[in-house]
């Protein structure tokens, strides 16, 4: 099993796979260390040649492996970039990275966070190839998506949360949470943001708490934080 990033511990909660068995789980902000730098570059290139491997079977499929790749290695450079950036990170509570997250607070044209990257592991995104669904972990999405916004919305400096969909069925997801806008990037207030980390608001269970991908708006591949 692959190691686990170190760091604050933020949350724990048990997930559940396809068949119901539980899975540990927990909220991770990173430290700023070399190992989790070289474990995150680890995760990319594993996630890399998932994609690879199914690209001539499901594009689609092999679409979204390549972006959780790229999160995963834009990760490892952004842990000693922007102290403005902020990182969360799923992992079970002995190993593996399940779903990873980049936000960010903005001020130009208008003061604002940003969630810039989110993506879950390519084992877990519902019809992967070869992915046996029994042993798929269901909720990373769901729990990343609290993480982040109960993180944001608690922030003194929340304004509003923007966010641009990595597809169309991101953007049903997020929706369906709140995030409102007939172009993107798609827009919540804080006050809503609350609501969902409180629990309040209800968030899809699987499959769909898996497609809660965003991508950052000026480039998909090594976007500029700045």
């Amino acid at each position: 099993m692959a190691a686990g990033l170190t760091g604050e511990i933020l949350a724990t909660r048990t997930l559940a796979r396809g068949d119901g068995a539980p899975v540990a789980a927990v909220v991770v902000r990173p430290d700023d260390t070399d190992a989790n730098r070289a474990a995150l570059r680890q995760v990319s290139a594993r996630w890399q040649r998932q994609a690879q491997g199914v690209v001539a079977i499901d594009h689609a499929a092999a679409h979204r492996a390549f972006f959780a790749s790229d999160v995963a290695f834009i990760a490892s450079g952004e842990l000693a970039g922007d102290p403005d950036t902020q990182m969360r990170v799923v992992q079970g509570a002995s190993g593996p990275v399940l779903g990873l997250a980049l936000y960010r607070f903005l001020l130009i044209p208008r003061p604002r966070w940003y969630i810039g990257l989110v993506t879950v592991r390519p084992e877990d995104q519902p019809g992967f190839p070869g992915a046996l669904p029994a042993r798929q972990i269901r909720g990373t999405g769901r729990f990343l998506t609290e993480a982040v916004l109960d993180d944001i919305a608690t922030n003194p400096t929340c304004t509003r949360i923007e966010l641009d969909c990595l597809d169309a069925a991101a953007c049903s997801y997020w929706r369906h949470i709140g995030f409102a806008g007939t172009t993107e990037p798609l827009t919540l207030s804080c006050e809503e943001a609350r609501r969902v980390a409180v629990g309040l608001f209800p968030i899809p269970l699987d499959p769909e708490d898996v497609q809660a991908g965003t991508r950052e708006a000026v480039s998909r591949v090594n976007p500029r934080w700045g």
